[in-house]
């Protein structure tokens, strides 16, 4: 199989590799024979094989043109590319040099020749391997409802790890297919892709759902639950649900940081498109009010907070509740990025619904990024949580058991993190 070896020269892309994110590329579409998924070689300098992404071919964005996705970015040990030159057989040499000034493109021997060079680090050869193992990964036939869930149950993951430790996180959503492991079950969480993902073996994996003992009702079993080591500090993360995931009306996050003894919760609903109008939300239906009061209730039992006792209980307010709002199409999330959206605290959320600002042209509440006025993004909200400057007091502790029973009443999908020591 032909693949390519691509010299970055835009800064702003050499800054995405570096960070392990995804970027894109447009190039001629007349390489008929280019296949959809391939595995590409990046030099972020002009001398040096430095990563190895998963290259996706998109649709026409133009005359002759392509768009070209490369995600699964990983960190390679460089590798000289006058040594490959020099390294593979004088009759390939020519074809390495001129595509290496072009596009990239590798005819297939030219191709085989310059990875096999690469693979002899044993490092490389298990990054390309990883890779490789993901070209014949194919999308399980899942309903939109079931891949709703599994997107909002991996972001709440995501942003567990976004707290502990974001380059675990980017290695963990790179490592996993977006869609979970369908080999674990119809109504699998998301976590329970982890065990049969391809995830370095340093990250200090072991199963112990201990930790949550007096957080989930009798009787009800904590799904995936999987634990993150990392020096002084353990990250461990839980799925509970008391319906199967088709059945699953929306996922709750509950973040624990024990530093601070502070608890946050996390609603997530997704905005729909209407036609060429922006992304909404409307904040309407049974099971959103329900919803809503279940949480305006636990906020009138929390909310008073008492002067802090010490630095380590001190809030910047008496918030606790969040909505996070996502416009993200369910399923096709990038593979080591969070769901972009707008988180909302509850206390705010209540003052947006009563203004007249987010009216629609019949009188009905429609929420959008350009109404809203304020609201946090991911790296407001994980800074806040990570820090204890949100969450409930310490004297709350003790509630948080019925706040997870009611969620799962309510038909939710709850993902449990607690960041403690090791």
């Amino acid at each position: 199989m032909p693949g390519q070896l691509l010299r970055l020269t835009n800064d702003a892309v050499r800054e995405r590799v570096g960070d392990g994110r995804f970027f894109t590329d447009v190039v001629d579409v007349e390489r008929d024979s280019r296949p959809r998924r391939f595995v590409a070689l990046l030099c972020a300098d002009r001398h040096r094989v430095t990563h190895a992404a998963l290259a996706s071919r998109g649709s026409r964005v133009a005359t002759g043109k392509v768009r070209i996705r490369y995600d699964l970015v990983e960190e390679l040990t460089p590798v000289l590319v006058s040594a490959m030159e020099t390294g593979i057989s004088p009759r390939l040499r020519g074809h390495l040099v001129s595509s290496l000034e072009g596009d990239g493109w590798l005819p297939d021997a030219t191709w085989t020749a310059s990875l096999d060079f690469v693979r002899r680090d044993i490092r490389n050869d298990q990054v390309i391997r990883r890779l490789e193992g993901r070209l014949s990964e194919t999308r399980p036939a899942l309903t939109s409802r079931k891949l709703q869930v599994l997107t909002e149950e991996r972001d709440a993951l995501g942003l567990a790890l976004q707290a502990f430790d974001p380059r675990l996180r980017a290695s963990v959503l790179r490592s996993t297919a977006p869609w979970g492991d369908p080999t674990a079950g119809p109504d699998a969480p998301f976590l329970m892709a982890l065990r049969n993902s391809n995830l370095p073996e340093d990250l200090g994996i072991a199963h112990d759902a201990s930790v949550f003992d007096g957080w989930i009702p009798i009787g009800v079993p904590a799904l995936g639950a999987t634990r993150f080591k990392r020096g002084g500090q353990a990250l461990t993360v839980a799925n509970v649900n008391r319906t199967g995931i088709e059945n699953v009306l929306g996922v709750d996050l509950l973040y624990f940081q024990e530093e601070y003894h502070s608890f946050v919760f996390v609603q997530y609903k997704r905005m729909t498109r209407e036609g060429a109008q922006p992304a909404l939300y409307r904040p309407r239906g049974e099971s959103y009010d329900k919803e809503y009061e279940r949480m305006l209730d636990w906020d009138r039992r929390v909310r008073p907070v008492p002067e802090p006792s010490d630095l380590p209980s001190y809030r910047l307010g008496s918030d606790a509740f969040f909505f996070k709002l996502y416009a993200n199409p369910a399923g096709a999330p990038a593979p080591d990025e969070l769901l972009k959206g707008m988180y909302f605290p509850l206390s705010y959320w209540t003052s947006l619904l009563a203004s007249p600002d987010v009216l629609g042209p019949r009188g009905g509440v429609q929420i959008t990024y350009e109404n809203a006025g304020r609201y946090l993004t991911n790296t407001d909200f994980v800074g806040l949580v990570e820090d204890g400057w949100v969450g409930t007091s310490p004297q709350s502790e003790k509630m948080i058991t019925e706040v997870v029973g009611q969620s799962l009443d309510a038909g939710h999908s709850v993902t449990l993190a607690a960041l403690q020591r090791a």
